[in-house]
């Protein structure tokens, strides 16, 4: 590839995992023609760096953004979709657009029952997905604060 990285991560051989001692969690498997060990999540805390492998196949490239919100609106409860996917997002108790944010607009919320609520169709069909954004808090969170939440859909 001409001096460049390889961008796709080494593919684990799964045929090739082995239990390497007594401990139940210490396994080595071959990757491009050399051994890795492999360690349970837990057991990575505070290393330099983590390694994550792919079992088989290599998966398809990421698809286009399934929404984006600036949250740049002056005034209203909706935020709209800037893909084009109309996926319009609501502003629902007590959140409220800014006109500064940390890139564009941002989103202010109350600390009791402010919150976005995203297209209920923003996930249909995904198997993984990413979600980003930049956080700034004002302030120590409350018991069971979070920055996403998901809640399954009932039938």
């Amino acid at each position: 590839m001409g001096g460049q990285a390889d961008p796709w991560p080494s593919c684990l051989d799964v045929g090739s995992v082995r239990q390497e001692s007594s401990d139940p969690l210490r396994f080595t498997a071959r990757a491009d023609d050399a051994d890795v060990p492999l360690l349970p999540v837990a057991r990575t805390h505070h290393r330099r760096r983590s390694v994550y492998w792919l079992t088989g196949e290599l998966p398809a490239p990421p698809p286009e953004f399934a929404a984006s919100h600036r949250f740049d609106e002056t005034s209203g409860t909706a935020a709209p979709d800037a893909t084009g996917h109309g996926r319009t997002a609501q502003l629902v108790g007590g959140a409220s657009c800014l006109a500064e944010g940390r890139v564009g607009g941002a989103v202010v919320l109350d600390g009791a029952a402010g919150h976005v609520a995203l297209s209920e169709d923003l996930l249909a069909g995904a198997s993984v997905c990413s979600l980003a954004g930049w956080v700034r808090l004002d302030g120590r969170p409350g018991a069971w604060s979070r920055i996403f939440a998901s809640t399954p859909t009932r039938t």
